[in-house]
């Protein structure tokens, strides 16, 4: 099932790590990135681990319902951060989404160990939607308000029309590459008088600056006499525009490996046993040494 505390508390000390070192270059720019929240949260995951340990069931329930109480204050806090640094340019929107699946995923674990399954799915359900709506957000901000961009011939080789559809496709099902065509088609013009049929119209050197930062991802990108970005800077942005929708791919991957897990808890639901049971299950014949990975298929299909 889902991460234990541990692992959470590992994987959220490795993202307050990331951004202790991002926080002191903004605090040579005098920006402020408060990371302080961390704390309070691995706070909450250490209260959980504890609860879980717990031989009484009334102070395990009681330590668990407080941790619960946390990690909601948590998803709250997140939420508002992603929010506020979509306004701000989104640089920081990847380790408040991965931080807020882990406060999700924590919460949802304190659930099954108090048996309370359904609230545990219900939870997740929640959750999903609420972490989906983000990342479609955060999407929308990396691909800009001139996604063909991404078509610059520049690129040819390294993204194509069919790599943006499966992206479009995840935001809406009904999207094929017809319809991303002529998305773009209104950043293009017809121009003869060069010999080109088409012309890509999008004033690269005059947009470059609207970008939003989430897509610059540097600020150490050199700036020229009036504030502007340089032309070496433009370069470098443009440069790394591929690795923009490779985050991008990360994202719905990332958000995907999440979804997935409501198929499990649904599964658990359905079997009415408690957590420490299903972590438990194996199946009766030995286990191969060279086998890495074993399907427990139940005597009778249930129906999620």
């Amino acid at each position: 099932m889902c991460d234990a505390p541990a692992a959470i508390y590992t994987k959220v000390k490795q993202i307050e790590g990331r951004l202790k070192g991002i926080q002191k270059v903004l605090e040579k720019i005098d920006q402020k990135l408060d990371i302080s929240f961390y704390a309070n949260f691995r706070a909450a995951l250490d209260l959980a681990q504890n609860a879980f340990l717990m031989d009484d069931p009334n102070n395990r329930k009681s330590s668990a319902l407080q941790a619960i109480n946390r990690f909601l204050e948590a998803e709250h806090t997140y939420t508002d951060l992603l929010i506020a640094e979509l306004e701000y340019g989104g640089e920081f929107c990847a380790d408040y989404l991965l931080t807020l699946y882990l406060a999700y995923l924590a919460e949802v674990r304190c659930y099954l160990e108090l048996r309370e399954n359904n609230t545990a799915l219900r939870r997740f359900q929640e959750g999903k939607s609420q972490t989906r709506e983000l990342v479609e957000k955060c999407i929308d901000l990396l691909l800009t308000k001139h996604p063909a961009i991404y078509l610059h011939p520049k690129f040819h080789g390294l993204i194509d029309l069919s790599r943006l559809t499966k992206i479009y496709q995840w935001k809406d099902s009904s999207f094929d590459e017809n319809k991303v065509f002529e998305k773009f088609r209104s950043q293009y013009k017809v121009n003869s008088d060069d010999g080109n049929f088409f012309t890509f119209n999008f004033d690269w050197d005059n947009c470059v600056g609207s970008l939003p930062q989430a897509v610059i991802a540097s600020r150490n990108i050199d700036r020229g006499f009036w504030g502007g970005i340089s032309d070496e800077g433009k370069k470098t942005i443009l440069e790394r525009l591929p690795q923009v929708i490779s985050e991008i791919e990360s994202q719905i991957e990332t958000h995907s490996r999440f979804a997935a897990y409501e198929h499990e808890l649904a599964l658990i639901n359905k079997a009415k046993i408690p957590l420490s049971k299903w972590e438990n299950l194996k199946p009766k014949e030995s286990i191969p040494e060279d086998v890495s990975l074993i399907y427990l298929v139940p005597p009778t299909p249930l129906r999620i």
